[in-house]
């Protein structure tokens, strides 16, 4: 079924699933690119979609209703015409008693009907992408109890997740370089390495877009990337408690609310409080945490055809740090699986503050211009021991790299485009072309060269203080502006095919300033080229094959930190192609995704295989593999979710320094990727107020060195969950890796430490709407 451009913006409000009068799709066409579909995501039964047409189309109103805080419809698409007529108020939530039918709404599915604003700008559903994109709904999050990113992240397919150094690292299609796979707060490029592993309370969805993606995202983005996004303003009327109490005394208490203030001006606001005595990076001892996050959006129609919004993100985040438990012989030794060998006196600090100011002018029909403008504000601490290695000699932990860091960084943005749905003669044809400007100041202060070492037992470690002989001083101040200008296009050349093509320029300019030796700065600009050539045919209406190329570039290191060693470097490239199939079956009952794709990036620094000493910028990593989704709804009680991939991967050219010799490692696996992924959710409803459910996940052995002489085994944990819904809410009980396996889900230090993941654990969620 065609899905038009009004339609299209209107899933993004999260407004009524059911078909907008001609005077609603005027203001849903000036939504800004990122907004998003309603807060729960949930597929309406298709008896419930024809009456609420029905009564749509008949003129007649219904009354708003509060969801229940699991079961909530989500938007429909439909096909549309035109705009006709204009209004001045936002639409009216259209919700009725049994469009909530708690086995009609179990499990979101693939979403393959929904916008998604990470894989495009155009504003077309996950169908229309050439590419693979998956969403991660918060009423998937809140069903399975995964309470925090880096549980949610493992819902997505072919996603590893783990802790490092303080943030949520994680590999995909071959890869696990941190610089390769960058976040998103609301579409917009996170500054850095500082994401942690919190609270899924405050965001509407965590999106994941597979392969080369600077296209959208800009330089960096040669993987793929996360988008993290909020719960926007729709005028919904919600008000929501959620607490929760678990294993680690584990504390959690977030508030939300959201609705409208007369007819123009409509308001989100949300807020979350967790603590625990451990699970700051880890669950070993002394990793106590505290997270703050608050997140808000008003969005005002002043007008029939403008639109406008401001928001606010603001984190707040204390932990104690964990890098990882010392291998002995390669293995783990059980009796110091609890045991922390950081400093006593360790530090992992963010303090996070994102606004945003969005506006959406329709000039035409057919024509909107939208602008972005951002600002980020950031302070991050860390003050910890980072490395440990057993001595077999001594039989004590040998630590090392006393790390003392801060983190000052300013990024100033603003994105401007015009989105244009105009036919080029014959041939509908949606268009966006835009321009981003930004500018990132960032200094960090350091201990360099991060001097220190001692020793603490194995089995009892006295965690002691930290010490160092190099003093904290300021060491680098970088800025870099740069400039984006992309164009994306999707033409319909038949009723069932699809031209998908897009190209992007950036453009960034590096001035880098030792604060410690001027002779040391140094300026550097770099051009980039990305672009996505894509193909899709219609097979039938509700199944789409789909092809595409594609490239992507990013610096040779994280660009705010680059060094004068790495300054003269070209940028690393990447090429991926991909194909596959998209569809849904049995009265959309049935969605199934299949991709296979082959990955490449090239460029990469990597020693010279006959002078150790020298870095040459000729390495090259590859991957291909395959991905399968399927969502299952064969009852109305019953709602199955499972996905694999399939990942070979492997160093083409790249070489190590050893003991003063270069060693070649082609044809080596990467570290912290695993061959297969696996998961899998089965929700049962027995009864009308029950939900029980099973999840599965399961991760392939990987190497935890580029040697390959590391293994970190392969891995199943199961979870469970218990829920029982009321008028106005729902009582959960989650428990998380039942078998109590004991497993590492990511490696550090080339190898000698593994960072080792939760145990056994339980929580209870009580959650209302009121």
């Amino acid at each position: 079924m065609h899905v038009s451009r009004l339609d299209r913006m209107a899933a993004w409000t999260g407004t009524v699933p059911h078909r907008p009068s001609q005077a609603d799709k005027r203001w849903l066409a000036m939504l800004p690119q990122h907004s998003r579909r309603g807060r729960c995501g949930a597929r309406f039964p298709t008896a419930m979609v024809l009456s609420v047409l029905l009564l749509a189309g008949a003129g007649q109103s219904v009354a708003q209703e509060r969801p229940s805080p699991s079961d909530s419809p989500t938007t429909q698409q439909s096909e549309s015409t035109q705009p006709e007529a204009a209004i001045t108020k936002l639409p009216t939530v259209l919700v009725s008693d049994t469009a909530i039918h708690p086995k009609l709404a179990e499990g979101d599915g693939i979403q393959l009907d929904q916008p998604t604003p990470t894989g495009s700008r155009l504003g077309v559903t996950i169908r229309e992408v050439p590419g693979s994109v998956n969403v991660v709904t918060s009423r998937t999050m809140q069903q399975r109890g995964q309470s925090t990113t880096l549980r949610a992240l493992e819902n997505a397919v072919g996603v590893a997740t783990g802790n490092c150094f303080g943030i949520v690292c994680f590999s995909m299609r071959g890869f696990a370089d941190v610089l390769s796979l960058p976040f998103l707060v609301n579409g917009n490029r996170y500054p850095g390495l500082a994401v942690p592993p919190r609270s899924t309370f405050t965001y509407d969805s965590v999106e994941v877009v597979k392969g080369a993606s600077s296209l959208l995202h800009g330089l960096g983005s040669v993987i793929g990337a996360m988008n993290f996004v909020t719960k926007k303003a729709t005028g919904a009327n919600e008000h929501v408690i959620e607490a929760a109490y678990g294993h680690w005394n584990t504390r959690r208490i977030g508030l939300g609310a959201g609705g409208k203030i007369g007819d123009n001006l409509a308001y989100r606001l949300d807020g979350h409080y967790a603590a625990a005595d451990n699970g700051s990076y880890g669950f070993v001892d002394r990793t106590r945490y505290e997270d703050f996050h608050i997140s808000g959006e008003m969005a005002w129609d002043i007008t029939s055809r403008f639109r406008a919004s401001v928001s606010l993100d603001a984190f707040r985040d204390r932990g104690e740090g964990y890098f990882g438990t010392p291998l002995v012989n390669g293995r783990i030794d059980k009796r110091i699986i609890r045991n922390n060998y950081n400093v006593d006196d360790d530090r992992i600090v963010k303090d996070v503050l994102w606004t945003r100011v969005n506006l959406a002018w329709e000039l035409l029909n057919g024509l909107t211009l939208r602008n972005e403008s951002y600002v980020n504000l950031e302070k991050r601490e860390w003050k910890n021991a980072e490395a440990y290695a057993y001595n077999a000699t001594t039989g004590l932990v040998d630590r090392g790299d006393f790390l003392r860091i801060d983190h000052d960084n300013h990024l100033y943005g603003n994105r401007l485009d015009a989105l244009i749905v105009r036919p080029i003669g014959p041939l509908d044809n949606t268009m966006v072309v835009g321009a981003e400007l930004s500018f990132n100041r960032h200094q960090r202060d350091n201990n360099s060269p991060f001097g220190g070492a001692d020793s603490v037992d194995f089995l009892n470690p006295t965690p002691g203080f930290f010490s160092t002989p190099d003093p904290v001083s300021a060491q680098r101040r970088t800025k870099v502006g740069a400039v984006g200008l992309y164009i994306e296009d999707l033409l319909k050349l038949t009723d069932s095919v699809k031209l998908a093509a897009g190209y992007r320029r950036d453009i960034s300019r590096v001035k880098s300033f030792d604060l410690r030796n001027s002779n040391n700065d140094f300026t550097q600009t770099y051009h980039g080229n990305s672009w996505r050539l894509g193909l899709l045919y219609d097979l039938l209406p509700t199944v789409t094959l789909y092809g595409q190329w594609s490239g992507a570039a990013e610096p040779p290191s994280q660009i705010t930190t680059l060094t004068v060693a790495n300054k003269n470097f070209n940028l690393t490239k990447s090429r991926q192609w991909e194909v596959g199939i998209k569809g849904s079956f049995f009265d959309n009952r049935t969605q199934v995704t299949l991709a296979f794709f082959d990955l490449s990036r090239r460029n990469m620094l990597t020693r010279d295989t006959s002078d150790p000493n020298t870095v040459q910028q000729i390495g090259k990593q590859s991957s291909q593999g395959m991905e399968l989704a399927l969502a299952l709804r064969p009852t109305r009680q019953w709602s199955i979710d499972a996905n694999v991939a399939l990942i070979d991967a492997q160093f083409d050219r790249f070489a190590d320094s050893a003991g003063g010799v270069s060693i070649s490692r082609k044809g080596n696996r990467p570290q912290d990727v695993p061959e297969v992924l696996a998961n899998a959710w089965i929700m049962y409803r027995p009864l009308e107020p029950l939900r029980i459910g099973v999840g599965a996940h399961f991760v392939g052995a990987r190497w935890a060195d580029r040697a390959n002489t590391v293994n970190m085994e392969e891995y199943v944990t199961v979870d469970a969950v218990l829920a029982y819904t009321y008028s106005s809410g729902e009582v959960s009980i989650h428990g998380r890796n039942l078998n109590d396996t004991l497993y590492a889900n990511r490696s550090y230090n080339n190898g000698s430490q593994v960072l080792l993941g939760e145990s056994r654990a339980w929580e209870v969620i009580w959650r209302m709407n009121f």
